[in-house]
């Protein structure tokens, strides 16, 4: 009983008085092995960051996944962690989800989503989104036009 007690107490102690790594110190592990192209090291690093919410590191996992650098390529994966980057306010994860969604890439194909990841990030000034958002309604203006060019008495 003693012996159970002293391990109780001496995990408590140190879980307590060693601090868990802060997101952003994993954040870094994982740039500074990305730099060395160590993509397995930094795949280690960004997923320890992102699961403790850092967006930064969620974005930055949702690339590797995307292009399967590190970790095998899985695009519902990226989708994953990209929406939980865009969902924290990052622009940048905001119109690469929109990317996905237009071309319906790990996610189904849904050009209204696209929308609203774009704007979103166009609120934030990403000039990429700004391209996007104005392909996709150039794109959406083509199909009107072939619509009502088929059916001219639609009108």
């Amino acid at each position: 009983m003693r012996r159970v007690f002293l391990c109780v107490f001496l995990t408590t102690t140190l879980a307590i008085f060693l601090p868990a790594q802060d997101a952003s110190d994993l954040y870094s592990k994982g740039r500074a092995a990305a730099l060395q192209n160590d993509h397995k090291e930094a795949a280690k690093w960004y997923r320890l960051a992102a699961e403790q919410g850092h967006a930064g590191a969620q974005f930055m996992l949702a690339g590797m996944y995307d292009h399967g650098r590190g970790v095998p390529q899985d695009h519902k994966e990226a989708a994953k962690w990209l929406r939980l980057a865009a969902e924290q306010g990052d622009a940048d994860a905001q119109f690469n989800l929109g990317v996905m969604y237009f071309n319906g890439e790990g996610i189904a194909q849904d050009f209204k989503a696209a929308v609203k990841w774009y704007l979103l990030a166009v609120q934030q000034g990403h000039a990429g989104a700004w391209i996007g958002a104005g392909v996709l309604v150039w794109c959406i203006w083509a199909a009107w036009r072939r619509r009502v060019a088929a059916k001219p008495s639609s009108i």
